[in-house]
């Protein structure tokens, strides 16, 4: 069955079930038989292992819905496995705000995650915060190293080695990833050579050279028709001007017209092609140093896992 169609589906059960759920409990008995928030917690996490998180989310809610019915769960712990689903499926703002439902002894586990999410959402100085705070009021030694080593980490994921350093100055001398988390804003700190958008649009004062400056593939192409049009401009105009022929005269100021547009547009394409080369290199930047991160700490829980 295709994906969508068996979420589909799969929501339709998740419905029919808790609407019959009461008249099931009846039919056999007693309310022993119905479906339990903790039958569909257990579900959906099972959905989660299997890297299901849409499906496992859609157990999550169900769980929340029948928790004051049925008892027998731990509602910080649903919404805790909620804010997971939202994480795996690439929904971090909404695992944000589930996470900060989160109270009571999970509430520290939520706060973490929470941290992360905010920064994959964007939101770096709020996931910051998050995990700053996390480590200052925990007793859990362990889980302020751990926050404060993501804090260090996500900055440096975010090509922002200064706050990085800054983070991890909280961090115990002792700790044995400190020296790797050092090396790695070390790493994050190496300038990036990016290319002058100006300096792009200066170089083309000669046809295509700010665009080769800017490693614009289409260079070539506009060396190769300014130098016809002005080859055509110059023969057309020599011809004219012998042949005393106001046509011939005519083709070539139309043609030194169109080899100055071509002229002109070079500088304007030679500034984008610098904005879209140095988009590129931090992008690959940023994708190195996640890589690094990785390599350099790989135990930090950068993503959910149930225990």
């Amino acid at each position: 069955m295709p994906a969508p169609v068996g979420r589909i589906a799969q929501s339709i059960v998740l419905v029919v079930a808790l609407a019959l759920a009461p008249l099931g409990g009846a039919l056999a008995g007693g309310p022993e038989a119905a479906l339990t928030a903790a039958e569909a917690l257990e579900y959906g996490e099972h959905l989660l292992r299997n890297k299901d998180p849409d499906g496992a989310l859609e157990w999550f809610r169900l769980a929340e819905l029948l928790a004051p019915r049925t008892g027998g769960v731990d509602l910080d712990l649903v919404l805790l496995r909620q804010g997971m689903a939202h994480e795996l499926r690439g929904a971090p703002t909404l695992a944000v705000a589930t996470y900060s439902k989160v109270s009571g002894p999970l509430g520290e586990a939520a706060q973490l995650r929470a941290g992360v999410s905010a920064f994959a959402a964007g939101a770096e100085g709020r996931g910051d915060e998050a995990l700053r705070a996390l480590a200052a009021a925990t007793a859990d030694a362990e889980l302020a190293a751990t926050a404060t080593l993501l804090r260090g980490s996500l900055w440096v994921e975010a090509g922002r080695p200064a706050e990085a350093r800054a983070a991890l100055a909280s961090l115990p001398a002792a700790h044995p990833s400190r020296a790797a988390a050092e090396r790695l804003v070390a790493d994050a700190a190496r300038p990036l050579h990016l290319k002058s958008p100006g300096l792009a649009a200066g170089l083309s004062v000669v046809p295509a050279l700010g665009q080769a400056y800017a490693k614009d593939p289409r260079s070539g192409r506009t060396l190769a028709t300014w130098a016809a049009l002005a080859a055509g401009t110059g023969v057309a105009g020599w011809w004219g001007t012998q042949a005393e022929s106001p046509a011939a005269l005519g083709v070539s100021g139309a043609l030194g017209t169109g080899m100055v547009v071509v002229w002109g547009r070079g500088l304007w394409q030679a500034a984008r092609a610098a904005e879209a080369t140095n988009t590129a290199a931090r992008e690959a930047e940023r994708a190195r140093l996640r890589a690094a991160a990785a390599q350099a700490l790989p135990a930090l829980p950068r993503t959910p896992t149930l225990p």
